[in-house]
């Protein structure tokens, strides 16, 4: 718990914006809640809807602050 507050603050701090942050506390979570709902149901590893829910909510919002992140960053130091 501490370290994902830390990580979040220093993305919100690096940043001078919320919304990288928003976006990796939705990926942590969603990725967090993947043992719960496969325990939930014996199916759910096998239902498509799980993997679609795994990428969508999880992989696409990690990947776009990545990238979202890296050009901010590259656009910052050549305007130095």
């Amino acid at each position: 718990m501490c370290t994902r507050l830390y990580l979040l603050t220093y993305m919100t701090e690096k940043t001078k914006s919320v919304f990288p942050a928003a976006i990796c506390h939705t990926a942590i979570d969603s990725v967090m809640n993947i043992p719960v709902t496969a325990a939930v149901s014996r199916d759910a590893l096998t239902d498509n809807s799980l993997w679609v829910g795994i990428i969508l909510m999880g992989l696409v919002p990690t990947l776009l602050t990545c990238i979202l992140l890296t050009a901010r960053l590259t656009a910052r130091k050549t305007a130095e």
